[in-house]
């Protein structure tokens, strides 16, 4: 059932046709119950789709977060270097990381623009790495081997003095209940947002959708997503192509005292995962 979350928002796209079809039939109450449901469904569905107004307006630096899937290490790390060039990113947070993968954006223009890296790359889908154009100091998290909890998490120094945690996310998909458990667990060990700490940037594969109820947990510990507040929720970032039907899986959370200023999706070839990229300005901090 938790998977299966992820697409309430084609159920509520396609509950007015279904009960205006059972209608036709003659079935009056089932027709008028789709109804409602999906009217509500709309109603908590569809903000997604418009953008919401600051609720701050931040004076510290701008922070450009790229993320990416690297689908087993086989994206292709061109389109991503291509990418941080064009879209001057600032933080790349990379999921899937493998040796191969890793040593290929080392050797990569990727290198140079994003001279700081604290990287866990490892074979199969637990390696996870943050590459920066900001000094980078990796800290403490919870969880030591693969993605049963966050393993990456590092301060960047920003400009005029501040920091950033920034955190590289990927959990386990919900394709099992010991799946479901574990993202519970991962999302759960993210601290709530402090307002007088350093601002806190969460990006990368979270295998859920602001549907899952361990998504809006985390949210209402003070934090918010940049789709959701650039009016892109309903961009999806899995699959690539329109089988199974997409989902929105891929964020850049961040806390409340950031504002986003842009955001979009981009193709990554060899991957299963579009890329997201997110421009926030974080609040000034010393």
């Amino acid at each position: 059932m938790v998977p299966l979350l992820a697409y309430t928002p084609y159920v509520a796209l396609l509950g007015l046709p279904i009960a205006g079809l059972v209608a036709l039939l003659g079935r009056r109450l089932p027709a008028a119950l789709i109804a409602g449901s999906a009217i509500v469904l709309i109603a908590l569905v569809a903000p997604r789709a418009f953008p919401s107004e600051p609720e701050v307006s931040p004076a510290g630096p701008g922070v450009r977060i790229l993320t990416a899937n690297l689908m087993l290490g086989e994206a292709d790390v061109g389109a991503i270097e291509e990418q941080v060039r064009d879209g001057a990113v600032d933080v790349l947070s990379i999921a899937e990381l493998t040796p191969d993968a890793d040593a290929a954006i080392t050797d990569s223009e990727i290198a140079e623009l994003l001279p700081y890296r604290v990287a866990e790359p490892q074979r199969g889908s637990a390696g996870t790495g943050i590459y920066s154009r900001f000094p980078l100091e990796r800290l403490p998290a919870a969880g030591a081997t693969g993605n049963d909890l966050p393993t990456i998490i590092a301060a960047a120094s920003l400009p005029g003095g501040g920091s950033a945690e920034i955190y590289s996310i990927h959990p386990y998909p919900p394709s099992s209940s010991g799946g479901v458990a574990q993202i519970g667990r991962y999302l759960e060990s993210i601290p709530s947002a402090d307002p007088a700490g350093a601002p806190r940037l969460l990006a990368g594969d979270f295998n859920a959708t602001l549907d899952n109820a361990t998504v809006r947990d985390l949210l209402d510990r003070g934090y918010a997503d940049a789709a959701d507040a650039a009016g892109e929720g309903l961009s999806w970032t899995w699959p690539q192509d329109l089988f199974p039907p997409p989902v929105t899986i891929d964020h850049v959370i961040y806390d409340e005292r950031v504002q986003v200023l842009e955001y979009e999706t981009a193709e990554l070839p060899g991957s299963d995962h579009r890329m997201v990229l997110a421009g926030l300005r974080l609040p000034a901090t010393g």
